[in-house]
């Protein structure tokens, strides 16, 4: 399997510019009324930027990501089943399919993902668990395409010559699930939550 999520800091500059641009209560006109943090109608009607930024697509995606892989037991059962061949006993194909179940379960669910994505259109990704020690990569990500709560990106590794294109099903602001053009056999979409 090919293996290719934000630190998103406030601007410290614009919130203090936004601060010191709202009035205080000792300067509002007469018959404007201000809401308990002091704002006046206008003032709460106004979207802040970074509020805006934060619901553009790269603005969603930007930060660090963790995935974790589950076995699709039925998935995998009937994989082992068919590789067996019809003339398998049912004995043999049960005990054949707990084993490999007990086996992939162990490999797959240590198995953990980790990606970061940044502003600048660099990533980085790391994945534990697959062998002895962590394997990281290097490379590019980018938008291919997004609508509603669903984001196609390309991600391209430094030492591969053809980029994966996952689509990304965002549940909320901070988990969104991957399904991989190359699914791993037997396991289910990994599901991904923000870490920072």
């Amino acid at each position: 399997m090919r293996r290719f999520g934000m630190p998103f800091c406030a601007l410290l500059a614009v919130t203090c510019l936004m601060l010191a641009g709202c009035p205080s209560k000792t300067e509002q006109p007469t018959g404007q009324k201000s809401d308990e943090n002091g704002k006046t109608g206008a003032e709460q009607t106004q979207k802040s930027p970074i509020v805006e930024a934060a619901k553009t697509p790269v603005a969603k995606l930007v930060g660090t990501w963790e995935g974790a892989f589950e076995l699709d037991e039925e998935a995998f059962a009937a994989m082992v089943t068919a590789s067996m061949g019809e003339d398998a006993e049912p004995e043999a194909v049960a005990a054949a399919v707990e084993e490999a179940l007990q086996e992939a379960a162990e490999g797959i669910e240590g198995m953990k993902i980790t990606f970061t994505f940044n502003e600048d259109g660099s990533a980085m990704s790391t994945m534990a668990g697959a062998g002895p020690e962590p394997e990281e990569k290097k490379g590019t990500w980018e938008i291919l395409d997004e609508s509603g709560n669903t984001m196609k990106i390309k991600l391209t590794a430094e030492d591969e010559d053809e980029p994966l294109e996952p689509t990304l099903v965002f549940d909320d602001d901070d988990t969104f699930t991957m399904q991989m053009p190359m699914a791993m056999p037997g396991a289910k979409d990994p599901i991904f939550k923000r870490v920072k």
